[in-house]
């Protein structure tokens, strides 16, 4: 079983960075195209009638407009450019490409108001450049005539290219939606395989059953106690390695169990010191992350009777979950090498569930790490 998730995980991995890259390079292309069809489109149909003016009656378009077809492909040339620039300062300025991003009321109507008024000043520096070659005669009648539709090319610009972009930003936001649920599958897949590889590594049965076997010769009530409490905790890791959050209560009980093993093999050479507030129970945390903590504790730093190691476990404010202990490092290299791997992968677990971040505080004598607690759902 245990094989088979790591090959699991392992291929989901793989298949999810895969897959999440070649969406977005996907999306960046499609989202170009997008816009640049978008551009041309608009860009002809706000020409189109002086096209089709021109091939049915060319010497009255020549009349009315005193201009030639290079006029009106130069102008249609402008259109586009004006579209895509819009569209351009729309994605830099509003940040209607980042799907990370919330766009409220505000941002929505400043977006608008912004894109009038840049649409207007192009569109009059464009007027500049296409009448320029004109006498002053011929540029009266045609100014007149661009004017007259000027203010409706502005507001129809506008606004084909503000819903195209908040378009472009619902979908990537699905996207990014769809990625972020394909993370939270791989993350749960690893935090169940890491945590059944660590329940049931022959390490950590070799230390239990030795410690059952010392048991069972003393007492054979704390034996049955004994093996209650490990077949609960490696029930919890099974059942709720594969859920996102648990009530912070459900967590304290599956660590009570985790501890009294650790107790009954380290005795008095190891102690806790739990405070948690009534309030603080009926929040969340990510499922074995205090677990995790005491772990790291008794894996990284010397227990003994001359060196007994305390860990304080309680909760500020009910805002947050603290762990820390004093700092007895072991002199192992590759100790101090995987030391941070774990609490890197919390982290990320924290930030992909919920946008939060653990803190960590080593001092001088004492490691600390806080954990945010998680309002409940509310339904």
């Amino acid at each position: 079983m245990l094989l088979n998730l790591g090959f699991k995980v392992w291929c989901d991995s793989v298949w999810n960075h895969y897959f999440c890259c070649m969406k977005e390079k996907r999306t960046i292309i499609r989202d170009i195209l997008i816009i640049t069809i978008i551009s041309f489109v608009v860009s002809m149909v706000t020409i189109a009638p002086q096209i089709a003016l021109y091939f049915n009656h060319p010497t009255f378009f020549e009349q009315l407009y005193h201009g030639s077809l290079y006029d009106l492909i130069r102008e249609g040339i402008f259109s586009f450019l004006i579209m895509t620039l819009l569209f351009i300062a729309n994605i830099f300025v509003f940040r209607f490409n980042d799907p990370t991003q919330k766009i409220g009321k505000l941002k929505i109507v400043l977006s608008f108001i912004t894109l009038y008024i840049v649409a207007v000043l192009l569109r009059e520096l464009s007027e500049e450049i296409i009448f320029s070659g004109l006498v002053k005669a011929e540029q009266g009648s045609r100014i007149a005539i661009y004017s007259m539709t000027h203010w409706l090319r502005d507001l129809i610009t506008t606004v084909v290219v503000f819903f195209a972009s908040y378009a472009i930003y619902l979908s990537r936001r699905q996207n990014l939606m769809v990625v972020q649920n394909q993370k939270l599958q791989t993350e749960s897949a690893k935090n169940q395989y890491e945590s059944l590889k660590n329940q049931l590594n022959p390490h950590m049965l070799f230390n239990s059953l030795n410690t059952l076997s010392t048991l069972v010769d003393e007492s054979v009530e704390k034996s049955k106690e004994y093996i209650h409490e490990l077949s609960y905790v490696l029930r919890y890791t099974l059942q709720e390695s594969e859920n996102y959050k648990v009530d912070l209560q459900q967590e304290i009980d599956y660590s009570n169990a985790y501890i009294f093993l650790q107790q009954m093999r380290y005795e008095d050479s190891l102690s806790f010191n739990v405070q948690v507030s009534g309030t603080a129970k009926r929040k969340q945390v990510s499922p074995m992350s205090l677990q995790l903590l005491i772990e790291n504790a008794i894996k990284h730093n010397q227990i003994s009777s001359k060196k007994p190691l305390a860990i304080n476990i309680c909760t500020v404010d009910d805002e947050w979950l603290i762990v820390s202990n004093t700092i007895q490092p072991k002199f192992n290299i590759t100790n101090a090498r995987t030391t941070g791997i774990g609490l890197e992968n919390l982290n990320k677990r924290y930030m992909l569930l919920f946008d939060k971040e653990i803190e960590v505080d080593k001092g001088s004598d004492t490691f600390t790490v806080k954990i945010p607690l998680i309002e409940p759902d509310k339904e």
